[in-house]
């Protein structure tokens, strides 16, 4: 029952926010250890993850195919120290918050589309009445 509900697509944009949400919480922690000495900030390698998380194009019109299991995480990539860094830290305030809000307007883009989804799965089952 829950596979005609749930197709590939929407187990597809479950598996991006569980990233999205992933890479929130690395950018976060990077953030939260700006000040501390010899701190080596991650990233989170999203485009593996998710090339992992839903197979290449499949025969219904090139759409992806989500394939393994439905628990996705992303690899975590240590970033190198700051040259100019007297306390050897990797954690740069700018790039962090420009990924920070990059992350955020997309996680907001995929959020908004299952939303949809969900409100049109709503508006079947309610037989149009809303």
């Amino acid at each position: 029952m829950s596979g005609m509900l749930f197709d590939s697509l929407h187990q597809g944009l479950g598996k991006v926010i569980d990233l999205r949400v992933q890479k929130h919480e690395v950018v976060a922690s990077n953030l939260a250890n700006i000040d501390t000495p010899n701190f080596r900030g991650v990233s989170v390698d999203f485009d593996d993850a998710l090339r992992s998380a839903v197979g290449s194009a499949g025969a219904k019109g090139g759409l992806g195919v989500v394939t393994g299991d439905t628990s996705v995480e992303g690899e975590l990539i240590e970033q190198d120290p700051l040259s100019w860094a007297g306390d050897h830290s990797s954690i740069y305030l700018e790039r962090e918050n420009a990924a920070l809000l990059s992350n955020s307007l997309q996680l907001n883009a995929v959020t908004d589309g299952m939303s949809r989804r969900l409100a049109m799965l709503r508006f079947a089952a309610s037989d149009g009445n809303r």
